[in-house]
Parts: structure tokens; C-alpha cells; sequence
């Protein structure tokens, strides 16, 4: 038995918007764009077309006012295809992690529909294959942090960031690429005792070469420490030497420039391609034994 995996990322449905009609009579308002409903149907048509057996998305599906709203569109188009995602840095935007997380996890945990894979352990996906995922978080290991002059936008959008001075916004950052690694410790590891093959999915890369520019030139010292967690990549290098004879392919987003690159005999990482507005561009298929 195979399956067939449609890993998506960074496909950002906020920006999938149509004009509002003006109507003869009635007031015009200041803003006349709405979430588009039907672009985001005509992009899982596009999906679906590939027949997958299921979908895996990591991270920035839309921003944390309309998240339920863009997974509930992506339940409705894809009916009988499992939806199971983490979260990205723009899913939290205008919104809070803790706050966001709560919501989250309370209304996607189904591994049949749509489900968040921080909530749901080890899902199997073959007899051989299992699917293991965590949001993740850039940490500045690759790089100094501080001296980055790179200032991502949910320090201002994102209430846990706001407001912070550097040396708490930093210790911040860490904790959440922490909770990472301590995730790809407990189930990538428990998986790897149960099955020959893990995909990994989340959205900061793992490793520093990842993390690419637009001309696919390593980031520099600004970007790098925000486009990486050195700790989520440390912890699965761990848990691939301990367990040399399965084979473990990390699948990555935030940077939206494509990159693969081997690690080890049994570690692959995979850094997705995307553009905002154009979620069609970061549609692939991996057929999984």
C-alpha cells in the first residue's frame, strides 16, 4: 500500500480576497474586499485533481482572525481527504499563540478531517510511514540574534511579542523553538520505534541551509537567525543517529524558497516553494511507500 501526500505550505488564504459589489442605494464603505470563499475552492480544486489521500500543511494558512474560517473552507472543498497542519508565525498575526493555540486545538484534532498535528502524536499514514508534526519556531541559533537588524512583523502583530524588550522577546522565541524539540524527542523518536519511515512536518527549517533567500543564496546574518531553529534541527539529527535504519524527511515552509538538502544517510530536509497569492505554486505530491 502507498500513499499519496500533498504537502502544501505557506498557501496564506488571507490573501485570496474579491471585490465587494457596490449595490445601488447602499452606503459605500471605506474597504471593499472580503475573503474570497470561491478562490479558495477553486485553489483545492486544484489539489484535488491530484487525487491525494491526504493533505499535510506547514504553517501560514491565514492569520489568526480568520484561521477556523480558512480550515473550514478547506474541510468543505476537500471532503474525505484528511487535512492535518501546524501552525506559522502568520497564523498568529493579529492575535495571540496561547490564545489561538486554545482554539485551535479544541476544534481540529479529528486525524480523519482536519486535525492539528501538534495535538495528535505519532499518525500513521502507511504500515511503514508515519506522519509527526509540530508549529516550530525561528531561535537565532544558526546566527546572533541580537544583532540581527531584521525586525519580523509579529513583534508588533503578535500579542506575546509586543511591547517586549529584546532580552524577554528573545528568551520567547526560545521556548517555543524548545517545546519543538522537545516534541521531535518524544514522538519522532516513538514513531522511529514503530515504523521504517517519519515525515516530519512544521514550519521553520531545521537546519541552517534551509534557509535560503529568493536567489537561493544562504540567509545572511539578518535573516538567518529569524528563518531557522537550530534546536528543532539538533533534536532531529539526535533522534536520525539513534535511529539509523529508518528514514526521516522533514518538511519545512517560512522562508517560501525550495530547498533540499540531506543531513545525514536517513535524513532529508525539504523547504517548500510559495507566493503570496498563489497557493497553487506550493502544491506537491509525494507518494509515500
Amino acid at each position: 500500500m502507498t500513499h499519496k501526500l500533498c504537502w502544501l505550505t505557506d498557501i496564506h488564504l488571507d490573501h485570496l480576497s474579491e471585490v465587494i459589489p457596490v449595490v445601488l442605494g447602499q452606503p459605500n464603505v471605506p474597504n471593499r474586499r472580503r475573503l474570497s470563499r470561491e478562490k479558495v475552492h477553486k485553489f483545492c480544486e486544484a489539489v484535488a485533481s491530484h487525487k491525494p489521500d491526504s493533505v499535510v500543511i506547514t504553517g501560514d494558512i491565514s492569520t489568526a482572525p480568520f484561521i477556523e474560517t480558512h480550515l473550514g473552507w478547506l474541510k468543505e472543498s476537500l471532503p474525505g481527504i484528511p487535512i492535518r497542519f501546524v501552525l506559522g508565525n502568520h497564523d498568529y498575526y493579529d492575535g495571540s499563540i496561547a490564545e489561538v493555540r486554545g482554539r485551535i486545538g479544541t476544534l481540529f484534532k479529528n486525524p480523519r478531517e482536519v486535525g492539528w498535528l501538534n495535538a495528535m502524536g505519532i499518525v500513521p499514514l502507511t504500515e511503514e510511514t508515519a506522519l509527526v508534526g509540530h508549529d516550530g519556531w525561528y531561535d537565532g541559533v544558526y546566527s546572533n540574534w541580537f544583532k540581527s537588524k531584521l525586525v519580523m512583523n509579529e513583534y508588533y502583530l503578535t500579542q506575546e511579542f509586543r511591547f517586549q524588550p529584546p532580552t524577554l522577546l528573545h528568551a520567547k522565541l526560545r521556548e517555543l523553538a524548545q517545546e519543538c524539540a522537545n516534541h521531535i524527542k518524544r514522538h519522532v523518536d516513538d514513531a522511529a520505534t514503530k515504523y521504517k519511515r517519519v515525515v516530519f512536518a512544521t514550519h521553520v527549517p531545521p537546519f541552517r541551509e534551509n534557509s535560503r533567500a529568493p536567489d537561493y543564496k544562504l540567509s545572511d546574518e539578518d535573516w538567518l537567525p529569524n528563518m531557522s531553529s537550530g534546536l528543532a534541527g539538533a533534536a532531529l539529527e539526535s533522534v536520525a543517529l539513534a535511529h539509523p535504519s529508518v528514514d526521516f524527511l522533514c518538511l519545512s515552509g517560512h522562508t517560501h524558497t525550495p530547498w533540499r538538502q540531506k543531513y545525514a544517510d536517513n535524513l532529508d530536509c525539504w523547504t517548500g516553494s510559495a507566493d503570496y497569492g498563489s497557493p497553487k505554486k506550493s502544491i506537491q505530491i509525494i507518494e509515500l511507500p
